[in-house]
């Protein structure tokens, strides 16, 4: 276990390969944020933004392309390479971009319009949208990307449905205001946090869209309980990140090795 020296990282976010680490930084500490991403072996960052109001980092699954809510609230997508400028992906009131599936779709949230947000998919083929919950926050395609976990709302629980349908959801938690689902790499156990800062996993199996009852997992410090955004990652060697709150209150963000033990107890 480490932490990172830096602080004003947030909602981090593991590269499919596992080597960097997407975030949303307020580098200078004044309130302005900026997507930047840190290479995890050589221990350098690189800002890929510059507006000041950007957040919500997600990785295109081969790695070459981040998307993010810039400064106007809508979503963009920046290339890792800086090779081109952003380019817009969705307008709208508000959008956050949530996650980006293998085959490009692109699943977010509208904040907003209503009293809680909706779930949207943009298809990168016809680049329409479609609405998947009507009432739903912080959405995640399963690896395979046939299932989405989400938070319903107004209830504040943790649900798995097929993507793009039909079925009904399969409800994971058991406590209201849980929050931040995240997949386990091969998509047989889904991770979550409750109000009281435990990290809960569940056993998930898509053959019989069942899931098992819930079990503690760590007890964490992370910062944030709300479904505003993820402040914790889960790769695929190892490895658990999350954005803590130490006794000092500098929220570093906090590497947890071998992760996969636990488990096994």
């Amino acid at each position: 276990m480490g932490q990172f020296p830096e602080i004003g990282y947030e909602g981090p976010q593991f590269s499919p390969d596992g080597r960097s680490l997407a975030v949303y930084s307020d580098d200078e500490h004044n309130g302005k944020h900026y997507i930047r991403v840190y290479d995890l072996k050589r221990g350098v960052s690189a800002r890929l933004t510059e507006g000041g109001k950007e957040s919500s980092p997600v990785w295109s699954r081969d790695g070459k392309f981040i998307a993010y809510r810039d400064a106007a609230m809508n979503i963009a997508a920046v290339p890792l390479d800086s090779s081109g400028p952003p380019r817009p992906l969705v307008k709208g009131t508000n959008v956050i971009p949530c996650d980006w599936s293998a085959d490009g779709h692109l699943v977010y949230m509208s904040v907003g319009a209503g009293p809680f947000p909706s779930l949207y998919v943009y298809s990168p083929t016809d680049h329409t949208t479609t609405q998947v919950a009507k009432f739903g926050a912080v959405p995640q395609f399963s690896p395979d990307g046939k299932w989405i976990a989400y938070v319903e709302q107004p209830i504040r629980q943790i649900v798995v449905q097929p993507f793009p349908g039909p079925g009904g959801h399969i409800q994971i938690s058991n406590v209201a205001g849980s929050v931040q689902p995240r997949w386990s790499h091969d998509g047989r156990k889904l991770f979550f946090v409750q109000p009281d800062r435990k990290m809960m996993v569940v056993a998930f199996d898509p053959a019989s869209h069942s899931a098992s009852a819930p079990q503690v997992f760590a007890k964490t410090r992370i910062a944030v309980t709300i479904f505003g955004w993820f402040q914790y990652a889960v790769a695929s060697d190892g490895r658990l990140l999350v954005n803590s709150l130490p006794a000092d209150n500098s929220s570093p963000l906090t590497l947890v090795n071998n992760w996969t033990a636990e488990l096994k107890k």
